[in-house]
């Protein structure tokens, strides 16, 4: 199976669906890396999505902490993603439908093994990230939930208020 280095998640109106666009290293004799496509639907996001917030929530985290904790980390996390141009599929690329996940959790990160009906012939793809490439997937996974009006019941308070600009400070006043 090989795993996407880099790769970039939208939401699609028009298949209501969020696609993510990822590179595949190279295979023997090419240059460039390869691209792939995988739709993701919001059921198989909604099953998914409790999962890594709870692995999220346990790692690291002092008991009695965990909702400062997160919510700092979580800024941190988004602080830190530095601009990128986005990946782009080339016409070659292969494009499937996940139909389903295998997730697999260790102390140091989580890894995605996406699966799709076993008649396609699709290469098999998986993602791996630590804590703080997951915060920052998490965090544009949330934004592409809320771009596609769908339900944010899922999401933790922690993550959400971590997304908010701090408030204005008031002018000081001289008198």
């Amino acid at each position: 199976m090989s795993s996407l280095s880099r790769l970039t998640t939208e939401y699609i109106e028009a298949e209501d669906r969020i696609r993510v666009t990822g590179e595949l290293p190279a295979l023997a004799g090419e240059d460039s890396p390869r691209t792939v496509v995988l739709w993701l639907t919001q059921r198989l996001l909604n099953r998914l999505l409790p999962h890594l917030l709870q692995w999220l929530e346990r790692h690291d985290v002092p008991q009695g902490w965990d909702e400062v904790v997160q919510g700092f980390a979580q800024q941190a996390a988004v602080a830190a993603l530095p601009a990128q141009a986005p990946v782009r599929s080339a016409p070659e690329s292969r494009a499937w439908l996940v139909q389903s996940l295998q997730l697999t959790c260790t102390p140091e990160s989580v890894q995605l093994g996406f699966q799709a009906a076993a008649a396609e012939d699709a290469p098999p793809a998986d993602l791996v990230l630590q804590a703080q490439a997951l915060r920052q997937w998490l965090n544009i996974v949330y934004d592409q939930y809320v771009r596609a009006s769908w339900p944010l019941a899922l999401w933790p308070q922690w993550l959400v208020e971590a997304r908010q600009p701090a408030p204005a400070r008031p002018a000081a006043l001289l008198h």
